[in-house]
């Protein structure tokens, strides 16, 4: 919130900062995510096993840190702090405290606490002439603009059914990128280093196929490829529906390197 205004509420921040952070960024810049973080981060259908998994021992503590996925945060212009009246984040924390343990098993434990947490951030300030020309022009009635990129979150809930349409109205001044996801509780991962927001469901990952929906290279099924498009008032995107899981790569593709 930037005084009275809020400029970004995502919905289901774990899941669409899994999709952000884990899915679409590169692995080099994970690893470097990692070194701010716990160090490590599992993913590519790795199983983690609790036992040897590095953490944070009993009674021991470890300082870590992260940028939150925030849009005002994520453009390079300096933010005038003396013209928004004021910056406020607001963190809504987890449900249960197992959401951010491995796995709750003997060699787990949930009861942690979080302390001192800071927002650390670099202050640039300007010289008094710079200043003061600043001042003015906000005086004369004009504004300072910050274009910045916003995450708009949208969760739709559906029948079984072989054709779905979904109705979304938005109001946006311009549309960079949509991911679209899917979640189903039938089909769940019972891996014990994955939770429900690291789980990207899609009907060829089962259930039904022999792995209870945990094999990350089962068999193809034709029958399961999903056809879909988006249109945005009278224009289709793409041109021709996505028809299988090698299109939607290839789009998703596009999205991370444009």
């Amino acid at each position: 919130m930037a005084g009275n205004s809020v400029l970004e509420d995502i919905n289901d921040y774990n899941k669409v900062a899994e999709l952000f952070d884990n899915i679409v960024k590169p692995a080099q810049d994970r690893e470097n995510d990692d070194v701010e973080g716990f160090g490590y981060h599992h993913g590519d259908g790795v199983t983690a096993d609790p036992s040897d998994t590095n953490g944070v021992a009993q009674g021991k503590r470890k300082t870590v840190s992260f940028r939150p996925l925030c849009g005002i945060l994520r453009q390079p212009t300096y933010l005038c702090l003396k013209y928004m009246a004021s910056l406020t984040f607001e963190f809504e924390l987890i449900n249960s405290a197992d959401d951010v343990v491995l796995a709750a098993d003997t060699n787990t434990s949930t009861n942690w606490q979080i302390e001192n947490p800071m927002i650390q951030a670099d202050l640039c300030q300007i010289d008094n002439a710079l200043q003061n020309r600043f001042d003015q022009h906000m005086l004369d009635g004009k504004n300072i603009s910050i274009p910045y990129t916003q995450i708009i979150t949208s969760t739709q809930t559906t029948v079984a059914s072989k054709d779905i349409q979904i109705n979304i109205t938005r109001s946006a001044s311009r549309l960079q990128k949509l991911y679209m996801t899917m979640n189903s509780a039938n089909g769940v991962n019972t891996n014990l280093d994955r939770k429900p927001f690291n789980l990207f469901y899609h009907p060829m990952g089962g259930p039904g196929d022999g792995s209870g929906g945990t094999a990350a290279g089962g068999p193809y099924f034709s029958d399961r490829e999903l056809q879909f498009q988006v249109q945005i008032g009278a224009k289709s995107i793409p041109e021709r529906p996505i028809e299988s899981i090698s299109q939607a790569y290839y789009n998703q593709n596009n999205q991370i390197t444009s």
